[in-house]
């Protein structure tokens, strides 16, 4: 089995088109991350793919209910996990607890949750989360009813932390594709310099945490464009 293929059979990304059946945008994002995935150059991917072969064998969990999502039953060997998962490091976003470790991130991430999540209403929502990192806000939405968070950022180590992370979880709702707002199909996006003018699904809602001027409108969803 090549690298390229180690990816894509960790996550095939077919529940995602599952979950949003009918969406050809669907379709063609899932089908460009794959291929990015298969063609990306970064070196240190091979070390990667090895850490992600040598995680544990876990039963698959997700508790989302609280600031620290915890993903996945007890390893017995937390010293040995505490050295697979720094070759994932820096973790940035966070906190997240593995397998029954907690990793300490770089960002509280869980302050900037507690300051928006009482402005926003995602039961029954899918969500597109832009710059989403290692899809922690993903799984704090999931947490809040969100029914779908699709996730996009680039940087190819948050992708194989999310990976990291859904060893533990199993399939849930979470999606961390390899891409940026670029990549994204002109139908169901648009830039806009006037956030008031956001043209939302019924239903729909916009979330903005940084003052870009960047904005998706998917049907129906809440958007959330976050920094950290």
């Amino acid at each position: 089995m090549s690298q390229q293929d180690t990816i894509i059979s960790l996550d095939s990304l077919a529940t995602l088109q599952k979950r949003w059946p009918g969406r050809a945008w669907v379709n063609s994002v899932c089908t460009l991350a794959q291929k990015r995935l298969a063609t990306h150059p970064h070196g240190d991917l091979p070390r990667w793919l090895c850490t992600l072969q040598q995680l544990p064998a876990v039963s698959p969990e997700a508790n989302l209910d609280s600031g620290t999502p915890a993903l996945g039953g007890r390893v017995e060997d937390l010293k040995a996990l505490r050295e697979t998962l720094m070759e994932l490091h820096p973790w940035r976003k966070g906190p997240l607890c593995l397998g029954g470790l907690r990793i300490e991130t770089e960002w509280r991430s869980d302050w900037k949750w507690e300051r928006v999540e009482t402005h926003i209403r995602l039961a029954g929502h899918r969500v597109l989360d832009i710059g989403c990192g290692n899809g922690y806000f993903g799984l704090r939405m999931l947490g809040a009813g969100a029914a779908l968070v699709v996730g996009i950022d680039p940087t190819l180590l948050f992708v194989m932390q999310w990976l990291a992370c859904r060893h533990f979880s199993g399939d849930i709702a979470n999606y961390v594709l390899p891409l940026a707002i670029e990549d994204l199909p002109a139908d169901p996006t648009r830039r806009l310099s006037n956030p008031d003018r956001a043209c939302l699904a019924t239903g729909g809602g916009l979330c903005r945490t940084r003052d870009w001027p960047s904005f998706l409108p998917i049907e129906p969803a809440v958007h959330h464009r976050e920094c950290r």
